[in-house]
């Protein structure tokens, strides 16, 4: 494709473009949605570019460098437990817990593999078995509407994770199908993976933290709160290896060893994750270990040394002192490696050295990141790591 020049204005009219007055559009599309532009924007240089000039480097420009919303979600206090106490037994995966707790549902499925996804709602509603009806609360009632698929986390068979579409809403009530099949006081709503108007407009079958917009899909601050991990052992407790396996916030494959230390305590890795899918320890020992979440939260974006550093609030209040782990751009990743985006550090339990509070589970938390045009233009697709992190493994 060539290049072009041109006085533009451009403007997308996207969902806008229907009827008069509001009305339904003439013409449906699913891929009416936001546009998406190659790795940012650029303010040009009036009088000192030229229209006539091309190739790489021809017009002096400004990068727009705006801040990135990378996480606005209640999370949960960390040492929620992802398995159940268990012996290890080497090449033996520990049981992940079976039961759904806020931030932790268990039976998420994703390209064909179940496991424990990690703070999962973007809301939370109240199921009854058998009935179609989840209560939501008010203040959540604007993210819902007629026709819309969601994620139920703790509502599916056995407490797993639920998938419905949304047949109507009346007031802080969905009426939603198939019908929840568990009583839930607070299930964790949240998003899916995939085009499900590719079969039909048929269920969804796997979850994700993103959502469809247009020919993107597009990370969820609400609900995009990835975890570290660690294992806690117990007095008389061996020494020894775990290989945590799971998938990052962008649900790719990602792993780590955790080398845990002998006797009770908590040794934690430096990798976070949005869903836990296997831990197996690499050695044998006849006392009971558990895999629970960390206070390291990922983020979507690379955290870079010397570039402005992410702002965090909890419950509109500013935190200052939370250690930054940045991006390990070790290219390839290994399972000794950290990070590939880095993560910050809340509270005591994770593997930096850290002051604060873990989370309550009911303040929110809000992290803001600010792009530097050379972590921008210094990523592409052969080397994105000072954008979105290295490949993980």
């Amino acid at each position: 494709m060539g290049q072009s020049a041109f006085t533009g204005p451009i403007i997308s009219l996207g969902g806008f473009a229907g009827g008069p007055g509001g009305s339904a559009p003439a013409e449906y599309s699913t891929e009416i949605g936001p546009s998406i532009f190659w790795q940012g924007l650029g303010l040009l240089a009036p009088g000192i570019g030229s229209k006539d000039q091309k190739g790489m480097g021809a017009i002096p420009s400004l990068f727009l460098s705006t801040t990135v919303l990378a996480l606005s979600q209640v999370i949960q206090a960390a040492g929620l437990a992802l398995t159940t106490a268990a012996n290890a037994v080497s090449g033996t995966p520990f049981p992940l817990a079976p039961a759904f707790a806020a931030g932790r549902s268990p039976g998420a499925p994703y390209g064909g593999q179940s496991g424990t996804a990690i703070e999962t709602a973007f809301a939370v509603g109240a199921t009854t078995a058998n009935s179609p009806v989840v209560a939501v609360a008010a203040n959540d009632a604007w993210r819902f509407s007629a026709g819309q698929f969601v994620s139920i986390g703790g509502a599916g068979p056995a407490g797993t994770m639920l998938f419905a579409k949304i047949n109507s809403v009346g007031g802080t009530s969905l009426n939603v199908s198939p019908a929840p099949a568990v009583s839930q006081a607070a299930a964790a709503i949240g998003s899916f993976a995939g085009d499900w108007t590719s079969y039909g407009f048929t269920l969804p079958v796997n979850y994700s933290p993103f959502m469809n917009g247009g020919a993107g899909r597009f990370l969820l601050p609400d609900c995009g709160c990835a975890r570290g991990v660690g294992v806690t052992g117990v007095a008389g407790g061996a020494a020894g290896a775990v290989l945590i396996q799971g998938l990052d916030l962008y649900m790719r494959p990602q792993s780590e060893i955790i080398s845990v230390a002998a006797g009770a305590g908590t040794t934690y890795g430096r990798k976070t994750y949005k869903m836990l899918l296997a831990a197996t320890p690499q050695f044998s020992s006849a006392n009971n270990y558990v895999v629970v979440t960390s206070d390291l939260i990922g983020l979507p974006i690379a955290v870079v040394p010397n570039e402005p550093v992410p702002v965090v609030t909890e419950a509109g209040t500013a935190r200052t002192g939370d250690p930054l782990q940045y991006a390990d751009l070790t290219n390839p990743a290994t399972t000794s490696t950290g990070d590939p985006r880095g993560a910050i550090q809340l509270s005591a339990a994770g593997p930096n050295t850290a002051t604060g509070a873990t989370p309550d589970g009911v303040s929110r938390f809000v992290i803001v990141m600010t792009l530097n045009p050379a972590q921008v233009l210094g990523a592409n697709q052969f080397n994105p790591g000072t954008l979105f992190g290295v490949a993980p493994v």
